[in-house]
């Protein structure tokens, strides 16, 4: 699955981050997503995937 800049996300496991919006694009591998609460986190997409809202 791809992330486009600006897409609304959540994290699956953490729930209390709230809902975050995707920074950059996906390169493949990673993506960078700026939640409420933690700020912006780089997410490996072999691990976790976000969830669009």
């Amino acid at each position: 699955m791809e992330y486009k800049k600006g897409e609304r996300e959540t994290h699956p496991r953490t729930g209390d981050w709230g809902i975050g919006q995707v920074l950059t694009a996906s390169a493949g591998r990673s993506v960078k997503v700026f939640f409420m609460h933690p700020g912006e986190k780089a997410i490996v997409l072999g691990v976790m995937r976000p969830v669009t809202v």
